[in-house]
């Protein structure tokens, strides 16, 4: 891969990862609780955000100090290894089950993790090409595996090859296209865009399925044929692409707090699986379907992003996040028996 730029570093980026994570939260809540309000809100949540924030990782890949292999599969694969766990725990407790751990079905949140090394390790492959070569390219894969009744959610190859032209999109977006997006009333353009996506979501209703957002279901489950299941990936890709850059046209801009929590996106995104399991496996409680818990709930998600990132936590949690904590610790007991 190419040397990296070097570039003090641009808090935009945190403030859309910040604004991005809370989203995240927001969205696997409102997927646990009943009513119709928060199933509108979550399919309108779905058409954007993970777009959104696959691209933002794209976008920051390409600033790692080096690419190595080694680095990127240890970063990512050892909090996947933990958490699966965790949440395996987690499952055999809530549902009475025997404890077991498949690496290869993956576990809920979890996916994101394998999905990410997958494309920084590719990433020297696209970093080669042209923005519009790369796009097209990433595209046509994305849209030709949604037809594959092999492409699924093992090893969240259905997500890797889906979602995979919108983090080679930002790995390959230019600064000065990042002026053109965010001007001084592009966010009035980015509401009125977001606002046309919640009628549609509330319009379509029963007509639409979250799960054509999750890129991980081969046709047969989505009850479509492959012809079908392409031509819904690729009006997918474009209206994510138009409400995903719609999105940050508005939240890449300078806003108190959302850097901290953007900064320390990994340590909310891992967490908030495990405080929301329960309600995962069991669905939240059947009277919570009035309209105003959808509100709620994104405030609620948005302290519980400012809480787990806050730097106690952030500490607290390295051990179960960070494969060199660990390499640190047995290095500092060497030292110390070396100075015995």
């Amino acid at each position: 891969m190419a040397t990296a730029v070097k570039r003090v570093r641009d808090t935009r980026i945190d403030n859309a990862t910040g604004v991005l994570i809370v989203l995240v939260v927001w969205g696997h809540l409102l997927e646990t609780l009943p009513g119709d309000a928060a199933h509108d809100a979550n399919l309108w949540l779905y058409t954007f955000h993970m777009p959104a924030f696959v691209f933002v990782s794209g976008y920051v890949t390409r600033y790692a100090s080096r690419w190595s292999p080694m680095a990127i599969a240890t970063k990512l694969l050892f909090p996947y290894l933990v958490f699966t766990v965790i949440q395996r725990l987690l499952v055999s407790w809530w549902k009475g089950t025997a404890f077991h751990v498949d690496l290869i079905a993956v576990q809920w949140t979890l996916w994101y993790l394998l999905a990410l090394t997958a494309w920084r390790l590719a990433a020297p492959v696209f970093a080669r090409m042209r923005f519009s070569w790369g796009v097209a390219l990433t595209a046509l894969i994305s849209v030709v595996a949604a037809g594959l009744p092999w492409v699924g959610k093992d090893l969240s190859l259905g997500r890797i090859l889906g979602f995979l032209p919108f983090f080679v999109a930002g790995m390959l977006w230019k600064e000065r296209w990042t002026g053109w997006l965010v001007t001084r009333w592009s966010w009035a353009v980015g509401l009125a865009v977001l606002g046309a996506g919640a009628l549609w979501a509330i319009a379509a209703h029963g007509d639409a399925r979250r799960t054509w957002w999750f890129f991980s279901h081969p046709p047969l489950d989505l009850q479509m044929t492959s012809l079908e299941a392409m031509t819904l990936r690729a009006t997918l890709i474009v209206t994510g692409a138009v409400l995903g850059l719609a999105l940050l046209s508005i939240v890449m801009r300078s806003m108190p707090v959302l850097p901290s929590i953007g900064a320390a996106s990994l340590v909310v995104y891992l967490l908030h699986g495990i405080v929301l399991f329960s309600w995962h496996i069991h669905g939240a409680p059947a009277d919570l379907t009035a309209p105003i818990f959808v509100p709620l709930g994104l405030g609620a998600s948005a302290v519980f992003a400012w809480l787990v990132s806050r730097p106690p936590v952030v500490r607290a949690t390295r051990p179960l996040m960070d494969i060199t904590w660990w390499s640190g610790l047995v290095s500092r007991r060497r030292e110390r028996r070396s100075a015995s």
